[in-house]
């Protein structure tokens, strides 16, 4: 058996890309897929909202959804008070 010849720096650097370009798939799996999912969760959610509805807003206010205009939300807080969310 004859001794492998030292193949440097370089072979070492294209072994370590290696290894991670193999495993990347496993470590960062496909996110825009989740993202999608997660986006038409949403958006099945928030056309299903209708007046009387009790919803609490991104910004954590609780409150009924007094009526809906086009895409804007007018959510009842309290008496004589009401706040609208796009």
């Amino acid at each position: 058996m004859q001794a492998q010849p030292d193949a440097g720096p370089m072979s070492m650097i294209f072994n370590i890309h290696s290894f991670y370009s193999d495993y990347s798939c496993v470590l960062f799996p496909d996110t825009e897929t989740s993202a999608k999912k997660a986006k038409g969760k949403t958006k099945k959610l928030l056309n299903s909202v209708k007046v009387g509805d009790e919803v609490i807003t991104a910004g954590g206010i609780f409150g009924k959804v007094d009526h809906i205009e086009d895409k804007i939300l007018y959510v009842k807080i309290a008496d004589n008070v009401k706040s609208q969310s796009h």
